[in-house]
């Protein structure tokens, strides 16, 4: 796990950003034509480990790995939540707006550890 959070932010955060991306565009697919449960969990573990450390690294750089991780995915999945609620409130949330909330959320992880401290 460190060593996950540790590359993120040493400049290989674009490779887990076309990640994230291509995770994204797999999620959505499947949605909308295979509808595999199998191939969801198996697209959205991946997603919500590589944001989750994106964000636990860039919120929660004093904590231990374990605890930066643990926190990064909680902040992911709140933030999931509240950008999904405002595709919700703005607009019907359909097959395309599912996609578009996680390409948000992953460019939030993304920039987020771009942020100078």
């Amino acid at each position: 796990m460190g060593d996950l959070t540790s590359l993120n932010v040493q400049g290989k955060g674009s490779f887990f950003l076309a990640c994230s991306y291509a995770l994204a565009v797999i999620m959505y697919l499947n949605v909308i034509t295979l509808r595999s449960s199998i191939l969801g969990i198996a697209a959205s573990i991946p997603y919500l480990v590589i944001n989750g450390a994106s964000l636990g690294a860039a919120f929660f750089e004093n904590e231990t790995a374990f605890f930066r991780m643990a926190l990064g995915i909680l902040l992911l999945l709140i933030v999931l939540g509240f950008v999904g609620w405002l595709a919700v409130i703005i607009y019907n949330l359909d097959h395309a707006q599912f996609a578009l909330v996680l390409f948000i959320v992953a460019t939030f992880s993304f920039f987020s550890n771009k942020v100078e401290k």
